[in-house]
């Protein structure tokens, strides 16, 4: 795959790929770091693909990966609670509590 075809692929397959990321629920901010990322491997690893008919499934597979990479990185980053709200609460044990609990309520269940 030249610069050109390469060029090609990007713009008939950038749209697909970003509505894939959006159906699998990416923070639209995150979408497009993701979708150049796919590409950067696509131009990468271009020289591994052997049969050029198959060229959308094997981006799907990049793309099916970087999707994964990002769930997992999504899950294992630590809670960032703002602190200074916390703080705030701090002035009635009760809403604190209350707060923090509300909070851990919403995490996804593992």
């Amino acid at each position: 795959m030249d610069e050109k075809d390469y060029s090609d692929v990007f713009t008939s397959m950038k749209g697909v790929i970003v509505s894939y990321f959006l159906s699998n629920k990416v923070s639209f901010h995150d979408v497009e770091d993701l979708v150049n990322e796919v590409f950067m491997l696509v131009w990468k690893y271009r020289e591994t693909l052997r049969d050029r008919n198959r060229l959308k499934g094997w981006i799907f597979a990049i793309a099916k990966n970087v999707l994964k990479r990002y769930k997992n990185y999504s899950k294992s980053k630590s809670i960032g609670l703002d602190y200074d709200i916390v703080e705030q609460k701090d002035k009635n044990d009760d809403e604190t509590l209350k707060f923090v609990l509300e909070i851990i309520e919403k995490l996804p269940k593992s």
